[in-house]
């Protein structure tokens, strides 16, 4: 393999490409840091378009995004550590959001009136019902008693 600070020329592939971790013509731009490595293979080891610098492999956990510069959602649920959070694509929480939020994103919060702060994922219901002189599928209305 011959190569120099940032280009690389394979000895079975017939053009010089950019080291991984870089693109753009002269591979002069570094790929973000954010994009998932993975084990090379031969000489493909790119971890991101050598073109476009869009992340080829993925995003590392946490992010998402073409160049896995957006933070996933501080509300996303997380079942199993090393398991992706959010899509890669548009951020949506893969396993639902942390009790108490709801929407695709997490970002919206949970009624007080709902009882143990619980709503349905996709729209805000609550799960279990309301806490005790609320009413409504959102358990915002208040019970009036009339003597």
């Amino acid at each position: 393999m011959v190569s120099n600070a940032r280009c690389e020329k394979c000895p079975n592939c017939t053009l010089s490409k950019c080291k991984s971790g870089y693109y753009g013509n002269t591979c002069n731009v570094t790929c973000s840091p954010n994009c998932r490595a993975v084990p090379c293979n031969d000489c493909a080891c790119e971890i991101c378009d050598p073109t476009s610098g869009i992340c080829t492999n993925g995003c590392d956990t946490g992010w998402y995004g073409d160049f896995c510069e957006i933070v996933c959602p501080e509300n996303c649920a997380r079942k199993f550590r090393l398991q992706d959070v959010c899509d890669r694509r548009n951020g949506a929480c893969i396993d639902g959001c942390k009790q108490g939020f709801y929407g695709d994103v997490c970002n919206s919060t949970c009624s007080n009136g709902c009882f143990d702060r619980k709503c349905r994922q996709k729209s805000g219901a609550c799960a279990e019902g309301c806490i005790q002189g609320r009413v409504g599928v959102e358990c915002t209305g208040g019970l009036f008693s009339i003597d």
